[in-house]
């Protein structure tokens, strides 16, 4: 699976860990510092993801995050 497949996979991929992550209400520096930790953890020393990673990430947090504020606005009525 190489080239465009790949590319849409991995982007789908990312902008679900972001959404997941903002769907729990977990903020975007909590986010953006655990998966820098799986990074590291993964290239055995420090790293960060890419900025293509980040901004897919970024989105879907954005997502997620809008979805959860709903729901705690919904519950705190």
């Amino acid at each position: 699976m190489r080239g465009r497949d790949h590319y849409y996979i991995s982007y789908v991929g990312n902008y679900s860990t972001g959404f997941i992550a903002g769907r729990k209400g977990i903020s975007w520096a909590e986010a953006r510092f655990v998966m820098n930790l799986l990074e590291s953890y993964q290239k055995m020393g420090l790293a960060a993801e890419g900025m293509t990673t980040q901004s897919a990430q970024y989105l879907g947090h954005q997502s997620g995050i809008s979805l959860f504020r709903q729901k705690t606005f919904m519950y705190n009525k």
